[in-house]
């Protein structure tokens, strides 16, 4: 590293010694993540119907979290769990309209 003079050299493993990387990898954060907003969201959509913006706006932080996911992993979504609430709760969106992501 170097500042305004040379602090010091850096490895790859003295990163990956001093990261969780290897212990826990981004991946598997993001999936437990993932599945504990997802509960959080059905909670919300329990305690203040499935058709509040409180749920919407749960189910949508989610849905971010699972396109960076599916990012990281360079794979396509299928179907994310806002579309999947949708289809378990049709009725809650009929008078709304949303934005073709």
């Amino acid at each position: 590293m170097i500042q305004s003079e040379l602090l010091g050299i850096l490895s790859i493993t003295d990163i990956l010694e001093r990261s969780r990387a290897i212990e826990k990898p981004q991946e598997l954060e993001l999936a437990e993540e993932i599945q504990h907003l997802s509960e959080t969201a059905r909670r919300i959509c329990q305690v203040n119907g499935p058709g509040s913006a409180a749920c919407a706006d749960a189910w949508s932080v989610v849905d971010a979290l699972q396109a960076e996911f599916a990012h990281q992993r360079s794979e396509p979504l299928e179907k994310t769990a806002f579309e999947t609430f949708w289809g378990e709760y049709p009725e809650a969106f009929k008078d709304r309209e949303f934005d073709a992501w």
